[in-house]
């Protein structure tokens, strides 16, 4: 990354529970990337999300022709051009991987499956309810109950010989089962295989409500769960391709749409 191609830079920006990715694309291809904590002002969280990206570029933000936002905060960027949604901006990615039939879609607060139809255009989807189970910040509740840094959690459930069975996906209730395997001396490892078998049921079975077509990608941050994935793999019965940046492509999605437009507007002139 880092090269510019034409040298007019559209931008995209994903607003989400936990995190603000950032993507900049030129008329060729992806240049820079960037990803912050989400703050409480979702405006301001863009704008410097935006402004880490284009730093090695050596670009201010007013240099972008185009900015799209996406993500649950995607309305509070109001220098954004457009807002737009997560299943667009999903479908928009999907087509620089190979034959994508169906994105799953596992972030902090929630979690969604994409089918698209044979030309990549979005044909269903379907997301979870207000609970968190099933997400990131569910993964984040189990750890913490068990003083285990949630990054390592994948390595750790990896690791077990067996899965701990998580009956409830309520956070609350899920709490009180982790805590009463810990007490009956359950190892970590496996309480921590079992909560992460039971997100991936979770998504799976939301999944299968879509029918999926073949090609199954993940994206957001559960993709960076290497045993998630795995776990998603068994459940579905097909490899999940994993693109190199998941937690980013929503954010590549909006960018990608951000130059479409911008195209689309110069051939009307």
């Amino acid at each position: 990354m880092g090269a510019l191609g034409s040298g007019i830079l559209f931008a995209g920006v994903d607003v989400g529970a936990k995190s603000i990715q950032a993507v900049i694309v030129d008329d060729g291809e992806v240049v820079e990337r960037s990803s912050l904590t989400t703050s409480a002002d979702a405006e301001a969280g863009a704008r410097l999300a935006l402004e880490a990206a284009l730093a090695p570029l050596g670009q201010p933000v007013e240099s972008l022709r185009t900015v799209f936002a996406t993500g649950a905060g995607r309305g509070d960027v109001s220098f954004a051009h457009k807002a737009v949604s997560d299943s667009r901006c999903a479908a928009a990615a999907a087509a620089l991987y190979r034959e994508v039939g169906t994105v799953i879609d596992v972030g902090a607060e929630g979690y969604r499956a994409y089918k698209l139809d044979a030309r990549g255009k979005l044909f269903k989807s379907l997301a979870n309810d207000k609970c968190a189970s099933g997400t990131g910040i569910f993964l984040d509740e189990m750890a913490g109950a068990l003083e285990v840094e949630v990054e390592d959690a994948a390595t750790l459930g990896a690791a077990a010989v067996r899965r701990e069975p998580i009956e409830s996906l309520c956070v609350v209730f899920a709490e009180s089962e982790v805590v009463s395997a810990v007490h009956r001396q359950v190892p970590k490892e496996e309480i921590l295989a079992g909560v992460q078998d039971a997100i991936a049921e979770k998504v799976a079975a939301l999944t299968r409500r879509i029918r999926p077509r073949p090609g199954l990608m993940i994206m957001g941050g559960g993709g960076l769960n290497a045993f998630l994935v795995r776990l998603l793999e068994e459940k579905l019965g097909e490899r999940v391709q994993v693109p190199q940046h998941p937690e980013t492509v929503g954010a590549l999605g909006a960018a990608l749409l951000a130059r479409k437009q911008f195209r689309s507007t110069q051939k009307e002139k």
